[in-house]
């Protein structure tokens, strides 16, 4: 889920978004002559999975939040935890 505020970072996939962590958190405190191309090379590592999805930015700003949710059946979530698990065993995980 994520705010109004946070929806300009959001990263969307086909089946999931993805909100990057904040650059200062991630790595520190970006300095120096090249802090723009440092930005831009760790945005750009959250854009595309293992599998090769490609995410995009929200073109519009809104928010995902409980009351809005759409809610999975059993079923569903069983589904998504075996994909889960396989990928665990297999050690072929979304991300890098």
């Amino acid at each position: 889920m994520f705010s109004l505020e946070e929806s300009s970072e959001i990263i969307e996939f086909d089946n999931f978004f993805i909100l990057p962590p904040l650059l200062e958190f991630f790595i520190g405190r970006i300095s120096g002559k090249d802090k723009n191309l440092t930005q831009k090379i760790i945005k750009n590592k959250f854009m595309k999975t293992n599998h090769h999805e490609v995410g995009q930015k929200l073109k519009e700003r809104y928010r995902y939040s409980s009351g809005s949710n759409t809610f999975l059946t059993i079923k569903e979530i069983s589904a998504i935890n075996n994909k889960i698990i396989n990928s665990i065993e297999k050690k072929d995980f979304l991300f890098f």
